[in-house]
């Protein structure tokens, strides 16, 4: 009998067991089966029979999919120690125990939370009322005293809440009369406005919750903020002392008021040029902030909270680029021998690859005044975003200036990305990028995997030959008046004109090229895209047409074609390799910020990305002083309503890092069976040319003419590499 193959999440667990012993040497074999029991029912409980589902096998016709295990079939058994009796434990009871032991966990973790909030709300109300008082203590002559900048207390927050379900009970009784009003009240409080809350004190409790939660999370949230040098360098106009929630001056150990700023002190001392401020190069009075929300200014547990420097740090762990996209006309037809379509905006942007530019140089090194060139080899041309946004040694702000806006232009004239954002989304995590763009993300490793013995798989293009005369006009009659103007372009460029005069012809050469293909038949529009894309992108193998969904770009340094059944996309990556790079790039947000009030690498979303409850659950039970607060806490949950207990506390602290890390894998897991899912996709077209089966297994094509396989099925080898560059560089990703 045939030794059964492990399926992918055998084989993924037995890879992360594989990772947490690489990681933790020196845990024990009981401390890893308690966590590794909880990752795995917290994956689990999020579809259990769907993971167990999931179809990892292709078969030559068609895709097979396990069916699913019926409740009363035994998971596993086992005997007591005196071997008296056998117990079985069935598909049911065990999604029981799970979804059980989900609610029970859901139910505390959220207990938990709502204290947590209920903690940091508290911080943020006292040092709110720290931060009015600083404010005022610094204002001009010529500003207002502030009084609407402190937060409310929770005890007043609670007395509004506690009015407004009062006015709404009156409002009833007035409506309804004295005898009904009850149960309509019943049924306002089950609306989701108040929480669908069962009783009165849980609407309170709901609608005090959604009053203070989004103030208390404010340490956890980053945002790049327009000021001035005003801000900036504010100073106390009086003695600024330390006050307390009452708004009391709080005194030391030697009975004197505590002083934190004197009259002339600035009162913002850890705001930092280029570290959390930014100036426009071009007017030092608009700057751009990058800080908390939180009022919390002072050290806290040896924490900054204002400051972005964890940000930057927990996001340095993660692998990082900067993708520059560029999206060309046309859509594959399912059958290859069709031909490519476009719709009317793809096709003037097909148009205008085949004319030409001319450009004045502003650039100091340019030998000549003006550039003339066809477009398809502007597009050849283009570098990465980056490029675009960074100015060059040497290069004044007016020639950054004028280098950017041209490129603007013909990037909106040449591709159908845009123009503003420079065809870039910004700075993004590798693992997102599997989510939003996954042909784009395949492309990272599409040389490494598809390659044998040094070798690669990824067949090459050439722009210059698709979009060439000579490919055009082979393959479309009456293609005369084209000829006509390639060669009064070539003309053109020999010719001594002045930039103007250039212009003016070029202008003229462009009007005859609109006017051959607008005259086109639609049997030549078809032809036409045949013979950029079908004759360039179509491969014969064993007489079948066969395409691949990546290609690398001939002259065009680590650039990919990326081919899928919506677009067509030039794809090119920046790395991020550094906390360096990360700071470079957030200067030249800010500074854009600052200038024009947009940002081009989306920094402060990607260093801002929101947290989970149970992340924040897990950020607040570090923090010094919630145990503390914790233990005088009512454990709403426990049937005897007990306090927290350190026991507790420190279960719980366990049992939300496993949950955490179980969401972390759940991630992983979704982008490996989105892979699994693409490559049966690729099959079932029968037209890949990077995957075929061979004895019953998918599996990735090396060479077709040689009958060269990947050794291991397809999803196995890229689930390996996939693996790899999703996972944070702590786990043992690239550096």
């Amino acid at each position: 009998m045939a030794k059964r193959q492990k399926s992918f999440f055998e084989r993924l667990t037995e890879l992360n067991d594989r990772h947490d012993e690489r990681k933790n040497k020196n845990t024990t074999n009981k401390q890893k089966r308690s966590k590794l029991s909880i990752i795995l029912f917290s994956i689990l409980t999020v579809g259990i029979i769907a993971a167990i589902t999931i179809p990892l096998t292709v078969t030559v016709t068609k895709v097979s999919y396990n069916q699913p295990v019926e409740g009363d079939k035994p998971v596993f058994s086992f005997k007591k120690p005196n071997g008296d009796s056998s117990n079985v434990l069935t598909v049911s009871e065990l999604t029981n125990k799970i979804d059980t032991d989900a609610a029970k966990t859901n139910a505390q973790m959220s207990d938990l939370y709502h204290k947590a909030i209920s903690y940091l709300y508290q911080q943020e109300y006292e040092a709110s009322i720290q931060y009015q008082n600083i404010i005022n203590g610094s204002r001009t002559n010529s500003e207002q005293v502030q009084n609407n900048l402190q937060l409310k207390s929770l005890d007043d927050i609670k007395k509004d809440v506690k009015n407004q379900i009062e006015d709404l009970k009156s409002n009833l009784k007035k409506v309804y009369g004295f005898e009904n009003w009850n149960k309509q009240f019943t049924a306002e409080l089950q609306k989701e406005e108040y929480g669908k809350s069962a009783t009165e004190q849980q609407a309170i409790d709901f609608l005090v919750f959604k009053q203070i939660e989004t103030e208390a999370k404010r340490r956890f949230e980053l945002e790049f903020k327009l000021t001035d040098r005003a801000f900036i360098d504010r100073t106390a106009t009086k003695t600024i002392y330390k006050v307390d929630a009452l708004g009391q001056q709080v005194r030391g150990e030697n009975g004197q008021p505590i002083v934190l700023f004197n009259q002339g002190d600035k009162v913002f001392p850890y705001l930092k040029e280029d570290v959390n401020y930014f100036v426009d190069p071009n007017n030092s009075n608009k700057i751009v902030t990058l800080l908390t929300k939180s009022f919390i200014t002072e050290k806290t547990g040896g924490m900054d909270l204002k400051s972005p420097e964890p940000f930057i740090n927990e996001l340095a762990k993660k692998q990082l680029v900067i993708p520059t996209i560029m999206q060309l006309p046309g859509v594959a037809s399912k059958d290859l021998n069709s031909a490519f379509t476009v719709d009317s905006n793809q096709l003037q942007t097909l148009k205008n690859l085949f004319m030409f530019n001319v450009y004045k140089n502003t650039e100091a090194s340019a030998s000549a005044s003006f550039t003339l060139s066809s477009n398809f080899d502007t597009l050849k041309s283009f570098k990465t975003a980056p490029n675009y946004a960074l100015k060059q040694d040497g290069e004044t702000d007016q020639q950054f200036a004028e280098r950017l806006a041209r490129h603007q232009v013909l990037l909106g004239k040449l591709t159908l990305s845009g123009s503003q954002n420079l065809a870039t989304s910004g700075i993004v995590e590798v693992k997102d990028l599997f989510s939003s763009n996954q042909y784009a993300a395949l492309s990272l490793i599409a040389n490494d995997v598809f390659s044998k013995d040094n070798k690669s798989s990824i067949p090459e293009v050439d722009l210059a030959k698709m979009f060439s005369k000579d490919n055009l006009t082979a393959e479309i009659a009456g293609s005369d008046a084209y000829k006509t103007a390639v060669e009064a372009f070539e003309a053109l460029k020999s010719a001594n004109k002045t930039l103007d005069q250039t212009a003016l012809e070029l202008a003229s050469i462009n009007k005859q090229i609109e006017d051959f293909f607008n005259g086109l038949s639609e049997i030549n529009k078809q032809n036409v895209l045949k013979a950029i894309y079908n004759k360039n992108l179509v491969q014969k193998v064993n007489s079948s047409n066969r395409m691949s969904f990546t290609y690398k770009i001939k002259d065009m340094e680590d650039a990919y074609l990326t081919v899928s059944d919506k677009e067509i996309n030039i794809v090119r990556f920046d790395k991020i390799n550094s906390i360096e790079d990360i700071k470079k790039y957030i200067k030249l947000d800010g500074q854009s910020l600052a200038s024009t009030n947009k940002t081009n690498f989306n920094i402060a979303n990607k260093l801002n990305k929101s947290l989970s409850q149970n992340e924040i659950i897990q950020k607040t039970l570090k923090l010094e002083g919630f145990n503390s607060y914790l233990q005088e806490q009512t454990n709403e949950v426990s049937e005897n309503k007990d306090k927290y207990s350190t026991e507790l506390i420190n279960s719980l602290s366990t049992k939300i890092d496993s949950i955490v890390e179980g969401n972390i894998l759940k991630a992983k897991v979704d982008i490996l069976t989105s892979i699994s899912s693409w490559i049966q996709n690729q099959l079932k077209t029968e037209t890949s040319n990077n995957f075929t089966i061979s004895n019953g297994l998918n599996k990735i094509v090396y060479d077709w003419e040689n009958q060269s396989f990947s050794e291991k099925s397809a999803i196995d080898t890229l689930s390996e590499a996939v693996s790899k560059v999703i996972q944070d560089k702590t786990e043992g990703g690239n550096n």
